[in-house]
């Protein structure tokens, strides 16, 4: 989501002294937006994976609830030295946990919480993770209008000069909108999921509905991430790293941990047809589909159900094979530590750290990050605010 809890309320006022610096200064280039929107209309080059069931590795259903939780910032206690698991440093420490397929006649062994084999072969047989970034903002150009906002020097452009050999595009609405259309076209959603999340025009040409712009965002970067692969990254991250650092030949997905809270979704990266992402995809449609609408927009709490709730659940489902009554009896510190140490054994294979300050030490910021620039200047100049307060406005507003 877009800022973390951030939406627009207006258009976006342009600042012509912002944009006579952005003419002057020098500004990376990246993949044009008009050239996304060619790719999209177009047939890709490759088919999209095929759709197909899935392996018998998910068990059970997960309860999708408990979204204030994991939205959660309060500050959470770690060690100062956790460094990346799975890559080029795997030393950490390892507490008693259970064992994902250790639940036999309802008895419970007490081990150490480990992958599951199936899935981590699965994405072993997928191919290396593409040189792909993809970022949305409601602005394609942000970055060239506004280059001299230290947030967004720290951020896109930052990661762009660091890494020049990855394509880099940026999402507006219509673009992401074109994802689901296309998603719709080839299977992956179904053509009433389709009209559902974009809209279809009203009677005698009315205004169409649209699903919230969050709601449309979270799955267009679910079907980015299974259909093309690549890093997703919000635009709110700031990148001091270059990805060859931590993202190797071997590596086939991250999953970096939101303190020892959740596994962070506002960065994710993986190869191309993983299938977490296509059971998460699936999964979300069917809570989409028997959802009330108003306007369009479906409630705060559904939203967060198919976003950090269902992305977490899904995760320990495929990575750990691990149901929900496991995990609710594990949640806990000891649970992500002990999470992060059974990643370390894929071998480079899925990669992930603690993340413990948003401008500190990340996955894709390392420690030597001077100042923290504020993000809310970025926001303000597009007259951004929080997108739930809006949603439920509507819901409170808006008769049944």
């Amino acid at each position: 989501m877009w800022g973390h809890l951030v939406r627009r309320a207006s258009e976006a006022s342009v600042d012509h002294d912002m944009l006579r610096a952005a003419q002057d200064a020098d500004i990376p280039t990246v993949v044009d937006g008009d050239e996304r929107e060619q790719r999209l209309t177009d047939d890709h080059d490759q088919p999209p994976p095929s759709l197909h069931v899935l392996h018998t590795f998910e068990v059970g259903d997960i309860n999708e609830g408990g979204g204030d939780e994991e939205e959660s910032h309060s500050q959470t206690d770690a060690s100062a030295d956790e460094h990346e698991v799975g890559g080029n440093d795997d030393e950490s420490d390892s507490d008693v946990g259970e064992l994902s397929d250790s639940v036999q006649e309802g008895e419970t062994k007490q081990d150490s919480i480990k992958l599951n084999n199936t899935y981590l072969e699965h994405l072993q047989s997928l191919d290396p993770i593409p040189k792909n970034v993809h970022m949305f903002f409601l602005d394609k150009d942000y970055y060239r209008k506004q280059p001299i906002l230290s947030f967004v020097s720290h951020s896109i452009i930052s990661l762009i000069n660091l890494n020049p050999d990855w394509n880099v595009t940026v999402y507006n609405d219509t673009m992401i909108d074109r994802v689901i259309q296309k998603a719709g076209e080839v299977g992956i959603i179904s053509k009433e999921e389709v009209d559902v999340l974009i809209g279809v025009e009203g009677e005698e040409g009315g205004q169409k509905q649209t699903a919230h712009i969050v709601e449309r965002s979270d799955i267009a970067r679910l079907l980015l991430m299974y259909t093309e692969g690549g890093i997703y990254l919000d635009v709110d991250r700031l990148v001091s790293k270059k990805f060859a650092d931590f993202i190797t030949q071997s590596t086939r997905l991250c999953l970096p941990t939101h303190f020892d809270i959740n596994f962070a979704q506002d960065i994710m990266c993986s190869s191309r047809g993983n299938e977490m992402f296509q059971s998460i995809i699936q999964r979300a449609s069917k809570i989409r589909m028997e959802s009330e609408r108003r306007k369009g927009w479906i409630k705060v709490g559904v939203l967060f159900d198919m976003g950090p709730s269902l992305y977490n659940s899904q995760i320990l489902m495929n990575v750990f094979g691990m149901d929900s009554e496991a995990y609710h009896r594990l949640r806990d510190k000891a649970f992500f530590a002990q999470a992060r140490d059974a990643i370390a054994a894929s071998q480079g294979t899925i990669i992930t750290k603690l993340e413990s300050n948003y401008c500190n030490d990340t996955l894709v910021l390392d420690d030597s990050f001077p100042v923290c620039p504020p993000r809310e200047e970025l926001y303000d100049r597009y007259g951004m605010t929080p997108w739930d307060e809006e949603v439920n406005a509507l819901w409170e507003s808006e008769p049944k």
